[in-house]
């Protein structure tokens, strides 16, 4: 597991149909969130090994295996990350 060193909250929205995020995004930008779009997984992956979110939001058009995959991975890199999947 890696220490997280993160200066700012960060929220990470991973997912191919960005607009789904749009207006979840811009609030959280507005309240001064620092958020991340990812168009897919090994965006994220890159994301996570320089400088992990806080925050990481699946688009549910994945398949449920996948998620559950791509979820049990990032908690092996790290169980403060906290995960949020959006049906």
């Amino acid at each position: 597991m890696i220490e997280l060193r993160r200066s700012e909250f960060c929220i990470c929205a991973v997912g191919a149909s960005s607009s789904r995020y749009q207006a979840l995004l811009e609030s959280l930008k507005t309240s001064g969130y620092n958020v991340v779009l990812k168009q897919d997984y090994p965006s994220l992956l890159d994301m996570i090994a320089i400088e992990p979110p806080h925050f990481v939001v699946f688009d549910f058009e994945q398949s449920g295996s996948e998620l559950i995959e791509w979820a049990n991975h990032i908690r092996k890199v790290s169980a403060e990350i906290r995960i949020l999947v959006v049906v």
